[in-house]
């Protein structure tokens, strides 16, 4: 029996049914990727708990590895469990960004340039944005 003054602490081993369900899924899917697989499922724990700020992503990931390796699959895994699609996923190939100008296919011109009075916008501030909502893949 528990008395007034005795605290149950928190422990973070514990999931809830959707997080094991959701941990259950990707396992199906994805071999050998444990530490990966955690770290979606502690996002999504997090997710399920409300315990992020509105509007603000859960979290971010970044997945690396050799060619070959999975962090493609591991994303397209998640997207396709949790929005049946597995294209639910937004790729933004980093070698497209070496040069500081060439920032602006991301994020769209600056207002003073001739570009930005072209109707050029950035693929962040195009529909692709709006319509998927689980993750951007940087390669």
């Amino acid at each position: 029996m528990r008395t007034s003054h005795q605290r149950r602490h928190l422990d973070p081993t514990l999931r809830s049914i959707e997080s094991q369900e959701f941990e259950s899924a990707l396992r199906e899917k994805i071999v050998g990727q444990e530490e990966a697989i955690l770290a979606l499922v502690d996002l999504y724990q997090v997710f399920c708990a409300e315990m992020c700020p509105a509007g603000r992503p859960v979290g971010n990931l970044l997945f690396l590895g050799p060619t070959g390796s999975g962090k493609t699959r591991i994303v397209e895994a998640a997207a396709e469990i949790l929005f049946g699609d597995p294209r639910a996923v937004i790729k933004v190939d980093c070698a497209e960004f070496q040069h500081s100008h060439e920032i602006a296919k991301l994020i769209g011109s600056p207002r003073d340039s001739p570009a930005h009075h072209t109707g050029r916008a950035g693929q962040t501030s195009q529909g692709e944005f709006e319509a998927k909502s689980l993750a951007v893949r940087r390669d």
